[in-house]
């Protein structure tokens, strides 16, 4: 201690308390991260079995919407003219379905590609039905654009679009004049 000058006590200011309080803030102990994360999973764990039934659910069975009359009337039409109901307003409308609607919902498969083969059988020619039960290597029908007579590759659009329509309004095909 300095004997010359004497020392005084310094008057505290409102940043020594502010000072203070921080010190013992980080003096002070830490929640711990690994207890509260735990927490935190049993709420969400428990928010999520609680809400699970204890029972299962009775089977509800299955009713099918009820048959609306214009619905049967097409089933009608369509079973007098030996044709698949989706090709009745075709029909009505065309006059028969036009081959490149045939060969579109060919490509596409599934229930359109067997509906198309049996109208397609009917109309096509006595010599090409052994064509048309003759399989490719692929699997499938040996269709025009396989054979390499290429009225097949703008008859019908490939299967990634199967929402375009490849006919023109007047049933021909699209991108060709009469």
């Amino acid at each position: 201690m300095n004997l010359k000058t004497p020392s005084r006590k310094r008057l505290r200011t409102c940043f020594d308390r502010l000072r203070a309080r921080m010190i013992t803030a980080r003096r002070a102990r830490r929640a711990n991260p690994a207890a509260s994360a735990a927490a935190q999973l049993l709420a969400i764990f428990t928010a999520l079995v609680g809400r699970m039934p204890l029972t299962p659910p009775a089977p509800v069975r299955y009713i099918a919407p009820s048959v609306s009359p214009a619905w049967a009337e097409r089933k009608q039409l369509a079973q007098g003219l030996g044709v698949p109901v989706r090709y009745v307003e075709i029909i009505m409308a065309r006059g028969e379905v036009p081959y490149s609607v045939l060969f579109h919902h060919i490509r596409g498969g599934g229930v359109l590609r067997r509906d198309a083969m049996r109208v397609l059988r009917t109309r096509a020619p006595e010599a090409s039905i052994d064509w048309l039960d003759t399989p490719s290597s692929r699997g499938d029908i040996a269709g025009p654009a396989e054979t390499g007579t290429g009225i097949g590759s703008s008859l019908a659009s490939s299967p990634s679009g199967k929402y375009s329509d490849p006919t023109n309004d007047e049933g021909g095909p699209k991108g060709r004049r009469p």
